[in-house]
């Protein structure tokens, strides 16, 4: 009950905020989404004067730390409190990363409010997101040229609203490009792997898979940082638990249950993954290589076979990296690794998102 009051007052604060024409929202679900939105937020308070409104759902949000002059957080975690801030919310502008507005408890707005879909994965829009998880937004970055051509196409198979589709890129890869050029990593003999699978029953620490590849990398003598998705630390303690028990005697084997350091991609060399978006950001962020397990995929679009379009996380794996062998002796040399000309290829406006983000948004509060 008490953290139903603290929502509430902090719902009355956010609606103290009176001028809506200046003004711009952000909602972040979880503590994840700071870093998708963040670099777009310091980029409009830095040279604009817009208001920034950030609603967050997650009280580890690092928004809710954040400090600076046209910038207020507000945790709110009630979700009938959430679904009415919703509902009345005033600003000329809302951005969020999470899919499926609209189609839940967060409906738009009785007001006239535009809305703006950040992408928080390079993933389809076709295959791991809700069918019409992206219909009722205004606007839609887009990572790279398949998030074009996929919302294009799922507007013509599901006759929904023509959307704006704005060439963004990806803010996350962005900042990993700028942040690793100042990162010194210590001299070490042994060839770092990352284990950064997705979450689910098929992910590789859930199916068991995990197992092969440690019990391999460990036999080359390998440098070894298991780090799980923050679901599957949440939801499967017990399997990690399992794991960090059998690999305790091994001394180049460290566990790392913090996903929001990139410190852990930058010391790492090799990334073995499965269907998780971070293995492009590792790869066309870091140009770093990539070894993919082959699990079952997971499609959450029950029309996904009847779009007769590929999912970018289902061809992108032979282009950033291989396929797992555990009859293979690794080293940084004989993996395959992405190339300039393929980063150009996939992803917009490489290095300028946040630019790309504050133009639009400044031409549409204008409006």
């Amino acid at each position: 009950m008490i953290g139903f009051f603290k929502d509430l007052r902090n719902l009355t604060d956010y609606f103290s905020e009176q001028d809506h024409s200046n003004q711009i929202t952000f909602y972040s679900e979880t503590a994840n989404d700071w870093q998708h939105l963040s670099e777009i937020i310091k980029e409009l308070l830095k040279k604009t004067n817009f208001r920034i409104l950030y609603v967050c759902s997650d009280k580890k949000d690092y928004g809710l730390e954040f400090k600076e002059k046209n910038f207020q957080s507000y945790l709110i975690i009630n979700k009938y409190l959430l679904t009415w801030l919703f509902k009345n919310i005033k600003s000329k502008l809302m951005l969020m990363t999470l899919p499926d507005l609209n189609q839940f408890y967060l409906k738009r707005s009785k007001y006239s409010v535009h809305y703006i879909y950040v992408p928080h994965t390079l993933s389809s829009l076709h295959s791991i997101y809700r069918k019409g998880a992206f219909d009722y937004f205004d606007t839609l970055f887009c990572a790279g040229p398949h998030h074009v051509e996929e919302a294009r196409k799922l507007e013509e198979i599901y006759k929904s609203k023509k959307k704006i589709l704005i060439e963004f890129g990806y803010s996350k890869i962005d900042n990993l490009i700028r942040n690793y050029k100042n990162f010194h990593k210590e001299k070490v003999d042994k060839i770092c792997f990352l284990i950064a699978p997705t979450w689910g029953d098929n992910c590789i620490i859930n199916n068991g898979k995990v197992i092969e590849v440690i019990d391999h990398l460990r036999s080359l003598g390998h440098q070894i940082i298991l780090r799980p998705h923050p679901i599957t630390v949440r939801e499967s303690k017990n399997i990690i638990d399992k794991i960090i028990s059998r690999y305790k005697d091994y001394s180049n084997f460290s566990y790392e249950p913090d996903t929001d350091s990139n410190r852990t991609l930058f010391k790492s060399d090799v990334m073995v993954s499965d269907w998780s978006g971070v293995a492009y950001e590792f790869a066309f962020g870091l140009k770093k290589p990539v070894l993919f397990v082959d699990t079952p995929r997971k499609i959450k679009n029950i029309d996904y076979d009847k779009i007769g379009m590929e999912a970018f996380e289902y061809y992108a794996r032979e282009i950033v990296g291989e396929f797992f062998d555990n009859k293979k002796k690794y080293n940084i040399g004989n993996i395959n690794t992405v190339d300039d000309d393929q980063i150009k290829k996939n992803i917009f406006s490489l290095g300028k998102s946040t630019d790309i983000a504050r133009l639009y948004i400044s031409k549409l509060m204008k409006q």
